[in-house]
């Protein structure tokens, strides 16, 4: 997480190029990185537009293919089969998140699809009616980056929000995976308006049941009724710091 959080930081300092290979070499480290991408695509195609985002995409691969030469040189279809196994099963005593279901249905690819499915959908309405909910046409998304500057409050959400989604809909969570998010959980939180206290006890009960060994069917349940009450609340009242108009911007 520390070279995402280091391209988070260049992200801030509009300094794209660095950003974006220091994204892409945080992915290299842990695919979980990619949770965030549907919030850097947006970020950028409101930054820079699209010609300059596909660029800074393809930087992003270009870093990946670098890395991957010394493996596809040796045993390609190895390499790509175990990099990209999006279809490898997931060990049930480890779950964290779905112990309040049979290990049948963990392990039933149905399940899985109906979790990447509402990933998308919800992702989507995220997108189109929270992030983009101020561009009616597209003409207007192509041509955003010449007439504001994204806050940095809105390049924090968006990367935030976007691996809150992915984390909430994930096949399965394990122990070490608690690191992918809990310090984001603060910030995500105090962007909507639910109260203090009501802040306070839902870390509170998310701790705890990361911190449940081994997990059980109520320790999961907490879990998901945690993170479905903060997705609720950032659905229904996320708040963004204004992007300003350049034109607005002051010269120092």
């Amino acid at each position: 997480m520390t070279f995402l959080y280091i391209s988070i930081v260049f992200l801030l300092r509009r300094q794209w190029t660095i950003a974006c290979i220091l994204y892409s070499l945080a992915v290299s480290i842990k695919m979980n990185i990619l949770l965030m991408a549907p919030g850097l695509f947006f970020i950028l195609l409101l930054s820079v537009g699209l010609s300059q985002t596909f660029k800074y995409i393809f930087y992003c691969g270009l870093l990946q293919l670098i890395f991957a030469i010394p493996f596809l040189l040796s045993n390609p279809m190895a390499y790509i089969i175990r990099s990209f196994d999006l279809g490898r099963q997931f060990f049930y005593i480890w779950t964290v998140n779905w112990r309040l279901i049979p290990e049948h249905i963990f392990l039933n690819r149905y399940f899985h699809l109906s979790l990447l499915l509402i990933h998308i959908l919800i992702l989507f309405y995220v997108c189109r009616y929270q992030w983009l909910k101020n561009i009616k046409k597209f003409n207007e998304l192509l041509n955003y980056h010449h007439n504001y500057i994204l806050s940095d409050d809105t390049i924090i959400t968006f990367m935030f929000y976007s691996n809150f989604i992915g984390i909430c809909f994930c096949r399965s969570l394990h122990y070490q995976f608690y690191i992918w998010y809990y310090h984001m959980l603060y910030h995500l939180f105090w962007s909507t308006n639910s109260k203090d206290i009501v802040n306070l006890l839902i870390l509170g009960l998310i701790e705890s049941s990361w911190n449940t060994y081994p997990s059980t069917f109520s320790s999961s349940l907490m879990l998901h009724i945690c993170h479905g009450y903060i997705l609720i609340k950032l659905l229904c009242s996320l708040t963004i710091q204004t992007n300003m108009k350049k034109n607005e911007k002051k010269v120092k």
